[in-house]
Formats: structure tokens, C-alpha cells, sequence
């Protein structure tokens, strides 16, 4: 059996597709779990149009990781299925995880590769064309992509679950990976939606630097991790993964031309060097922080900034 997952904070602009598609989605017999941290715009509303399908629990907000460990100790099921509020779910997304899982009992973890339709606005439609041409060359994905992480609850418990702070996905991978649980991939026709705009993009993205730069700082003697950064080419000339992350995203104007020749698509290319430039920031904040202020670094670790 399978509990899935909904963490919901003020989205209710998506967060009624979203729970459409998971309660309508096989098996019927799932246990469906929204963990809501007292959200304060029209999601209360729209929990009650799924009262008897869902079972809500109310969390302190005290960050993503929080909620995803309290979400986990009130579910009923060994399965965990965890998907956004903004994810739109296929009819078999829990049934192929579950069986999956019930298929491969070595396997501790799950990632789902989705799908990236071209819709929404000018920002969705872009960012949607990036990742299904980045993640076209990919052979193996090095995370759980966040959005839909999977696991045996008996791998959660053998890392002590999801640490409290920002990027809590990947470094639940490499803490899986590092207790020997074996992580696997499958394919879906679920989609997570990307940001509508411009400023909503660059703001994740930021984010992502930010909390890029203390993941880095906080695996960067890690086996697990460094072996992760080996796969990068530019890895085995600068050998310094703080320095790799620098260059790598400040030569986007370069790397994006890969992107331009698979697609013929200029804005995308301009599109590209925008997201990466505003992780690069991101980036660059969470090493000021790290070496400047270090207490704003130590803060993120328990609550998401």
C-alpha cells in the first residue's frame, strides 16, 4: 500500500489541479495526505471539496523539510509517494511507484522523470523546452528531483528522514546514497508546473543557488558527493567543486549554445543564460554567507529562507 503526499503553504492557484489528479489517480485504495502549513489564502476552501477522500494535517511552516518528515510520521502506509502542490499527476503515477516498489524490494528510493508539456505562459513554455532538452542527453539523474520523491519508509528511517532546511531533496539523496540505499528512476506522464514569469523564475532560481552553495559547503568532503562532481568534465580541470559551480554557470553564454543548436530556438538561448546567471547569484550569496555571516547559513539548515 501507498501514501501519497501533498505539501501544501498558499498555493491555491494550482493546488486544487493538483489534488484532482492524485485523488482520481490509480490505486483508488491509496491513502492521500495533505500536510498544509495553516495556509492563509483559498486552500482551506479547497481542502473541504475533498473532504473524505483526503486526510489533512496542519504543520508549523517551519520549513519544507520539516513538513515533509511530519508528513511522513502521520502516514499510515511503508510507501511514500510525495508530489507538489503545482504537479499534475497521470492516472498510474502511485500504481507504477508502487509497483515498482513491490517489484524491486532492494530498491530504497525513487526518482520520476516526468514529462514537460508545452503550455502555460511564455516563461512555462520555455522553461518546459530546457528540461526536455537538457534532460534528453542525461543517462541517469545524480537526485530525487523534488518534486515527486519516493521511498520505503524503512530508507527514511535509516537516514533520520529529511533535514529541516532548503535543497532537503538532494541532500536526502546523498544521504541515502551514502547509507548504501539503492536509488532507481522511472518514467511517468506527470508534470511539475514551471513559474509563470519572469521575476517568479529568477527568484526560484536564486534560491536554488543559494541553497546550492550550502549544500556544496556542507558535502564537499563527502565520497558520495565528489564522486557525483566527477561526472562533470570540468571537474577534472579545476578539481575544486565551489570553483566548478562558478565557471560552469557564468560560461552559460557558451554551454547554451548546445541548447540553441538542439532546439533553433534563440529565446531559448537567451531564456538559459537568465536562469543560470540568476542561480550564479543565488550561488554567490550562499558563499557570502557562508564566509560573511555565517549564522544566516546555520539558520537555513532549520528553517527554508
Amino acid at each position: 500500500m501507498i501514501t501519497a503526499i501533498v505539501l501544501s503553504k498558499n498555493n491555491d492557484d494550482t493546488l486544487d489541479a493538483c489534488l484532482r489528479s492524485v485523488v482520481d489517480s490509480l490505486p483508488h485504495n491509496k491513502e492521500v495526505l495533505v500536510v498544509d502549513a495553516h495556509s492563509t489564502d483559498n486552500t482551506p476552501n479547497i481542502l473541504k471539496k475533498y473532504d473524505g477522500k483526503i486526510r489533512v494535517v496542519y504543520d508549523k511552516g517551519e520549513g519544507l523539510g520539516w513538513s515533509r518528515n511530519f508528513g511522513v510520521r502521520n502516514a499510515t502506509h511503508d510507501i511514500i509517494a510525495f508530489v507538489d502542490s503545482d504537479v499534475i499527476c497521470e492516472k498510474e503515477h502511485f500504481l507504477k511507484i508502487e509497483k515498482y516498489f513491490n517489484e524491486h524490494p532492494e530498491i530504497g528510493a525513487l526518482d520520476t522523470a516526468g514529462m514537460h508539456p508545452m503550455i502555460g505562459t511564455k516563461v512555462q513554455r520555455l522553461e518546459s523546452l530546457f528540461w526536455a532538452a537538457a534532460e534528453s542527453g542525461l543517462s541517469s539523474q545524480a537526485s530525487l528531483r523534488g518534486w515527486s520523491i519516493s521511498f520505503r519508509r524503512s530508507a527514511f528511517d535509516a537516514v533520520n528522514g529529511f533535514r529541516r532546511g532548503g535543497a532537503d531533496d538532494n541532500d536526502f539523496t546523498y544521504k541515502l546514497k551514502k547509507n548504501g540505499v539503492k536509488i532507481a528512476s522511472i518514467k511517468t506522464n506527470s508534470w511539475h508546473m514551471p513559474r509563470r514569469t519572469l521575476p517568479e523564475l529568477i527568484k526560484e532560481m536564486e534560491l536554488w543557488g543559494r541553497m546550492g552553495a550550502y549544500l556544496q559547503y556542507q558535502w564537499r568532503s563527502s565520497r558520495v558527493f565528489n564522486r557525483d562532481m566527477m561526472n562533470r568534465r570540468i571537474f577534472h580541470i579545476l578539481k575544486n567543486g565551489r570553483a566548478m559551480m562558478f565557471v560552469a554557470y557564468l560560461s552559460s553564454p557558451i554551454t547554451g549554445i548546445k541548447y540553441l543548436r538542439k532546439t533553433k530556438n534563440f529565446q531559448l538561448y537567451v531564456h538559459f543564460i537568465v536562469r543560470q546567471w540568476a542561480w550564479t547569484y543565488g550561488f554567490t550569496q550562499g558563499n557570502f554567507d557562508i564566509t560573511f555571516n555565517h549564522d544566516r547559513y546555520l539558520r537555513a539548515h532549520l528553517e527554508d529562507v
